[in-house]
């Protein structure tokens, strides 16, 4: 070190070193749903996260256990996209979004009160009507599948 750097002067002590304060930096403002506590119900409403700049909102029609005790609510898209999550005003009069090819669609899925990116959004909503009845098939998967199978409802998703 001396062959390289001798010719510099050196400082007779070492500067104080800087207090430098941890950064914290906030999520952006609504980029997290408010959740409302409790166990998945026939009426509640779930903001589902599509993507970081893209959400939804599924309908939960019933909730029952399965043979094995797993809780599963029986959910349905609704007409809604949203670059925010949405919040309970925004789903006010919003009906089902059906798939891209026109068929009425649901399923059973287990976990909705525990999965990230899946959030309670309302309570005790009324069902909104649908001219289609019910789907002849019920498929059943996870609350982390939503993400997914919105490809086959919404065009502008992953």
């Amino acid at each position: 070190m001396e062959r390289l750097f001798g010719h510099l002067k050196r400082p007779r002590q070492e500067p104080p070193a800087e207090a430098a304060e941890p950064v914290r930096r906030k999520p952006a403002a609504g980029a997290r749903a408010k959740s409302i506590p409790g166990a998945p119900a026939a009426g509640d409403v779930h903001a589902v996260r599509l993507r970081e700049d893209l959400w939804t909102a599924a309908y939960c029609h019933e909730v029952k256990a399965d043979h094995r005790g797993i809780v599963r609510g029986r959910v349905e898209y609704l007409d809604l996209l949203s670059p925010t999550p949405p919040t309970a005003e925004q789903i006010a009069g919003i009906g089902f979004r059906d798939r891209r090819n026109g068929e009425r669609w649901q399923s059973w899925v287990a976990g909705l009160g525990k999965t990230t990116g899946v959030t309670r959004i309302a309570v005790g909503v009324p069902a909104p009507s649908h001219a289609q009845p019910l789907p002849e098939r019920i498929p059943g998967g996870q609350a982390s599948d939503l993400k997914h199978l919105a490809g086959w409802h919404f065009p502008a998703t992953p």
